[in-house]
């Protein structure tokens, strides 16, 4: 027997369950008999198969898959391309066309990827609509669309591509399929088609075939949309004598009701709280048993992923998410980037301790890093692969200088040495080779990540998800080798492979599925599927209904120029927004419930969806909003212990099961964390290491052999406990490698160009002054540039290209301080240029019976008649002379007073030389009695540290109206922000 039934009805009549009863039907009359269902999606599948169990109990020859699956198996796919190589069939023919002119309209967006986005769907349309090519531009012609008439070009080339390697468009599929039946391929008895709401001409074709041959009945909701409306008729019309049969509609049986939350994250929330307690009251449901929709899923994903995690609820999107944005394909592209950045070590470091990484494979033990860095850091050892190779010596050399009786520390950095030395070969024979062709880059990777001595681990602990992503990725690289195999391909670049890789790392392509978990899809999705309770969200103004977006060459204004032009294609493929509601409201058995946002991300109002306003004011069940968790209504631990401690000024005592350290950590560690970041609550004695500091300690501190730099007398004097964290403990924060130039190395570049363009000055005798300035200008822009443009290798830092498109704005900044230099030096008789970076080691302060010896370098002095000028180039921030008058600030002071002692001058002028002036600058200058004060008074500033520290005094008790950043000891020092706002 053969023939075509077709089963009718509206959304939720039941056309599914009737198709389920004939499987049933079947199953119970012969339990052997072979029945053969096709549907659009795995999960329609599933649940078809499921609803047919449960009513025949076992079904042994029962075939669910979907249309695409079947027609490949019994199709001849040997002349079908992969779809991979189909698109970059198309893509080639794209640039084909347009270099020679036909598809010129491209040209200005050839490259880009979203041309290709629109020229794949349509064209993937075309073919499945069996639209010849003479007759597109045949019909583009007539309508005169210059889009139009370059898509066809496009077309035509890429058609005529497949030809010429005699190949078939993977979407012709269904159409071989048809001549495999057509010529006799075996079929089952009875053959179900559920779910679909469109089919395109070759799919109908397909089930024509399929009832020429055996028993079909096919579900179709005739009046649920255009599309839908469209695929009955031309069945109809191929089928003259199909069976029709209608299912009668039945009266909703879903409990509607409408809620409103904060935000997006709230809303979210809400809804896995309610599925997790609708779980836990009906143990006749599964967590498959609900759907959560939205318009759109994408900007969902993420958070509802973290979320269900939170509320132990298993997940199953129906959304792809993309590799690159995966821990583990974050990896891999990180990998591929190191030659581009330079090989930096940090970037190394994380590489080399990531999870993924099977260390085994070149012999990393727990600490090879951490030695690594701690060598590559105090040797400044950050980028380049030379620094990586020196980085390996290193590492030996300090195992065979290691102090005896540490044969284990020098062990571990021999370790380290060798397993450098392994990486670094290692990546740079994949990374470090010739161009080669996008395929032959493919498979060396796969082979560096995957072969037999491959980096990969098999399996991360609690990461589930490592075998979905490498086969994603492995997918990606074998279809970049097929293509190269297929089609051949010019040699590239690494970063050119890279780029490559990423491009296809970022399609939404991979499905991280839960079994059995909560569906979480867009509402497109959705026809044909049945759940017990259905959750609608993001019912706002925006987000549904959406503003339609303008798209395509084969949206409805394209379609409507062709069919105008003679071109008959099928409805457009977008769903209306009312068809989208008619199907998200209408999947629910029992529950349906509606969700709308208040605010945004931004806190700004919602308006509501008029889908929900309408739901809300025809008889819905309407639900307040909680205003906050109750303990019991908690859905996570993190929940519970949030509600309940926000309760504890109400009395609440509880606490979450499992936490028996609750009263130690929380009730204990408060007080005392409270009290080491107080002012007031300090210690009697904290800091106070009198009578109890190592004598030798204090001696290396105070004695006659200690160096006193101005930077190490105003660290005391702003702080005693960075002091003496500092220089009494020696310790500092570890040094890494800058992403860009901070101020401290910008003001050190500046220091170096200003030395060279003023060294021949000083080497003659002269003095920077309005007559020779132009001189130093010109060394400086010449000189300059070449030590500026070094700088991001010399001093280890990132963003170069932005550094180096610094350097006009700053070399004129430079110009404009040289300039102003030389009109004060000619101001105050300056006659010659003493000293460039004059240093100062052992100098002592006159006045202090037990010497203090300064140690400094002064970045210039200049000499005239009686007169020692000491200038200080700054090139951040000003420093006031209030820091200077009330001691904070000594370094003027102290460069005077060792300036003096060297050079026996009467006179002394010391200042700043800003890169960027202040509104009003100051000197000081000994010629005034108040100045030559202060400067007398710095050896009593300097003899009070020196003694105060000799006695032991490191108190916490800042001399600065708030912490500076680049202090050491701001993380681990009990004064903060917080408690200085309490002060």
């Amino acid at each position: 027997m053969s023939g075509l039934t077709i089963v009718g009805g509206p959304p939720g009549s039941g056309k599914t369950e009737r198709l389920v009863a004939l499987a049933a039907q079947r199953v119970e009359a012969d339990r052997f008999a072979a029945t053969l269902v096709l549907v659009p999606t795995a999960r329609h599948g599933d649940q078809f198969r499921r609803r047919v169990v449960d009513r025949c109990g076992v079904a042994l020859n029962l075939e669910v898959t979907t249309l695409h699956f079947f027609a490949r198996r019994i199709a001849d796919t040997s002349a079908v391309p992969s779809i991979d190589v189909a698109a970059e069939l198309l893509r080639r023919a794209t640039h084909e066309r347009v270099d020679a002119g036909a598809a010129g309209r491209f040209e200005p967006i050839a490259e880009m990827p979203g041309l290709h986005a629109l020229l794949t769907g349509a064209v993937s349309e075309l073919v499945g609509a069996d639209v010849e090519p003479s007759d597109l531009r045949e019909a583009a012609g007539r309508a005169a669309s210059t889009d139009h008439e370059a898509f066809a070009a496009v077309y035509h080339a890429y058609r005529a591509l497949l030809d010429e390697h005699g190949w078939r468009d993977p979407r012709e599929t269904p159409s071989l399929a048809t001549e495999a039946i057509d010529d006799g391929a075996p079929l089952p008895g009875l053959v179900l088609v559920d779910a679909f709401e469109f089919l395109n001409p070759r799919e109908l074709a397909l089930v024509t075939a399929l009832a020429r041959r055996t028993d079909v009945a096919i579900a179709l909701d005739r009046e649920g949309s255009e599309r839908a409306q469209w695929t009955a008729e031309r069945l109809a019309a191929l089928v003259p004598d199909a069976v029709g049969e209608e299912v009668a509609p039945r009266p909703g049986s879903a409990t509607v009701t409408v809620r409103s939350a904060f935000d997006n994250e709230a809303q979210l929330r809400e809804i896995a709280r309610a599925i997790k307690q609708t779980l836990g009251e009906d143990a006749s449901l599964r967590p498959s048993d609900f759907a959560v929709v939205f318009r759109q899923v994408a900007p969902h994903l993420t958070l509802a992923r973290r979320i269900f995690a939170e509320y132990d609820l298993p997940f199953d999107p129906a959304a792809g998410e993309r590799l690159a944005s995966r821990p583990f394909g974050a990896w891999v592209l990180q990998l591929l980037r190191l030659p581009q950045h330079d090989w930096r070590l940090t970037r190394l470091a994380v590489l080399l301790r990531s999870a993924f990484l099977d260390r085994g494979a070149w012999s990393i033990e727990g600490d090879t890093v951490d030695q690594a860095l701690r060598v590559g850091r105090d040797l400044k050892l950050f980028t380049g692969m030379d620094a990586l190779r020196r980085l390996t010596r290193a590492l030996a050399a300090r195992a065979d200088d290691a102090a005896e009786g540490r044969e284990g520390y020098a062990r571990r950095l021999r370790v380290a040495s060798a397993a450098i030395e392994r990486v670094t070969e290692g990546l740079a024979a994949v990374l470090d080779g010739e161009s080669r062709t996008a395929g032959a880059w493919a498979v060396a990777l796969d082979d560096t990540l995957f072969g037999a001595d491959g980096l990969v681990r098999p399996s991360v602990e609690e990461y589930d998800s490592l075998d979905v992503e490498t086969s994603a990725l492995r997918a990606d690289l074998d279809a970049m080798r097929a293509i190269d195999e297929e089609l051949g391909g010019p040699a590239i670049e690494l970063d050119e492979f890279a780029d490559e890789l990423e491009a296809r790392m970022q399609r939404p392509a991979m499905l991280l599925r839960e079994a059995g978990g909560v569906l979480l899809a867009p509402m497109h999705t959705l026809h044909g599927l049945r759940f017990a309770h259905v959750f609608v969200g993001g019912l706002a103004e925006g987000e549904f209904p959406a503003p339609r977006r303008s798209g395509g060459f084969l949206d409805r204004r394209g379609r409507d120029l062709l069919q105008a032009g003679g071109l008959d294609l099928p409805p457009e493929r977008r769903a209306t927004e009312d068809e989208l509601w008619a199907t998200a409201s209408s999947r629910a058995g029992t529950g349906l419930s509606l969700w709308r946002p208040r605010f945004d991300a931004g806190g700004r109002p919602r308006a509501a969806s008029w889908y929900w306003h309408d739901a809300a004011t025809t008889g819905a069940r309407q639900a307040d909003e909680p205003a906050s968790v109750v303990p019991e209504a908690s859905a996570s631990l993190r929940e519970l212990a949030v509600s309940l401690s926000s309760r504890w000024r109400d009395g609440e005592r509880r606490r979450p099961r499992g936490l028996d350290a609750w009263p130690l950590v929380v009730r204990t560690a408060a007080p005392v964390e409270q009290r080491r970041r107080s002012f007031a609550a300090a210690g009697a004695y904290e800091g106070d290491l009198a009578g109890i500091a190592a004598p030798s300690a204090v001696e290396r501190l105070t004695g006659a052999t200690a160096r006193w730099s101005a930077s190490r007398l105003e660290s005391y004097r702003t702080c005693a406990f960075q002091f003496f964290g500092g220089y009494a403990l020696r310790l500092r924060e570890v040094e890494d490698e800058h992403t860009e130039a901070d101020a401290a190395i910008r003001g050190s570049v500046v220091h170096d160009i200003l030395e060279e363009a003023l060294q021949p000055l000083a080497d003659e005798g002269r003095a920077l002054l309005p007559d020779t300035v132009d001189e130093a200008v010109a060394r400086m822009r010449e000189q300059g540039h070449e030590l500026w443009d070094a700088a991001p290798v010399k001093w280890s830092f990132g963003r170069a290209a932005l550094w180096q498109y610094e350097w006009d704005a700053t070399a004129d900044e430079m110009e404009r301080l040289l300039r102003r230099e030389a009109e004060e030096n000619e101001r105050l008789g300056i006659e010659r240029i003493a000293g460039l970076e004059s240093a100062i080691d052992g100098t002592t302060v006159p006045g202090i019976e037990r010497a203090i010896a300064l140690r400094g370098n002064i970045d210039r002095v200049d000499a005239g008649p009686g007169l020692i000028q000491i200038v200080d180039y700054k090139t951040g921030r000003d420093i006031s002379r209030k820091d200077v008058d009330e001691g904070r600030r000594i370094q003027l002071q102290l460069y005077a007073i060792a300036a003096r002692e060297q050079y026996g001058a009467e006179r002394l002028v010391a200042r700043y030389a800003y890169l960027r002036p202040p509104a009003s600058e100051w000197s000081l200058d000994t010629a005034d009695p108040a100045d030559a004060a202060l400067v007398e008074a710095v050896a009593m500033h300097a003899e009070a540290a020196r003694d105060a520290v000799g006695r032991g005094d490191f108190r916490v008790n800042p001399q600065v109206p708030t912490c500076p950043s680049y202090c050491d000891f701001r993380h681990i020092c009990r004064v903060n922000r917080f408690s200085r706002f309490k002060r």
